[in-house]
């Protein structure tokens, strides 16, 4: 490399750094914790990991595959929401609030809540019949036969999508909005559906709506807790349906699959 070309190198990396210098601090940050965090979660936080510790804990494998589910959703929880809560009363120096962890707007919030599950209702018994479906959920087989692991797992799924909805929803909205305003809400849509690859199809192409959704939700409102009770209600919703339709043996749709499937709750 002649002379010329070196001054020309290190004059864009010089001219480089010094526009990275200019840059807003908070939102670098949180772009760069939130990458960190996602990783984190991906290999610590996974029910692989969690299945290797505690190995030779549990007497059983049924109970291995149980309880490592349910304590990945906490370690989800503490990794997604109490990590980046820490972050922003330190270094960001930040009010929570200002990240959506106040209750906002709480009537359009539980209203929009209330219309966005009423609606998820017949699309979730529609989709719940379709082989994909019978595959991918429940997606703790725990849960199949035990009404008590059910609700042990469905608890700790609530945890799980308050870490969840708080990193994208939260976290990074809020954290975006002041230097990107209305763009944050497609910028936090990107991983939020990238991490959905590997669901059925229709999942993954429904995150991206559901992403944009819950973005609006959460701007409209001030909040990202209106995520979380939607998002929840709809997982939950969903291994529902998987358990009982696999219970009942009945994965077709109409009045009488109905009554047959909400039968086996009693």
């Amino acid at each position: 490399m002649n002379k010329s070309n070196e001054k020309s190198l290190f004059g864009s990396l010089s001219r480089l750094l010094e526009e990275m210098r200019s840059l807003d601090f908070a939102t670098v940050f949180v772009f760069v914790a939130v990458a960190v965090i996602s990783t984190i979660n991906y290999y610590y936080g996974g029910r692989r990991f969690i299945k290797g510790v505690f190995a030779d804990v549990f007497a059983s494998k049924a109970q291995l595959v149980f309880w490592s589910a349910v304590i990945r959703n906490f370690a989800r929880f503490g990794l997604s929401f109490l990590l980046p809560m820490l972050l922003i009363l330190w270094p960001l120096k930040a009010r929570l609030r200002k990240f959506g962890l106040g209750i906002g707007d709480w009537r359009f919030g539980l209203k929009v809540t209330g219309i966005f599950i009423l609606i998820m209702l017949p699309i979730l018994w529609i989709v719940s019949a379709s082989p994909a479906f019978s595959k991918a959920y429940p997606n703790c087989p725990g849960i199949k036969a035990d009404w008590t692991q059910f609700g042990i797992y469905a608890a700790s799924l609530i945890l799980y999508m308050t870490g969840w909805e708080f990193l994208w929803r939260g976290f990074m909205l809020f954290g975006l909005k002041d230097k990107l305003g209305y763009y944050a809400i497609f910028v936090q849509t990107i991983p939020f559906t990238i991490l959905h690859f590997g669901k059925p199809f229709s999942e993954s192409m429904s995150a991206i709506v559901a992403g944009i959704a819950l973005g609006i939700i959460a701007w409209r409102t001030r909040s990202f807790w209106y995520c979380v009770i939607t998002h929840a209600a709809v997982i939950i919703l969903i291994n529902l349906l998987a358990v009982l339709r696999l219970r009942a043996g009945n994965y077709e749709l109409g009045l009488r699959a109905l009554k047959e499937v909400f039968g086996v709750m009693f």
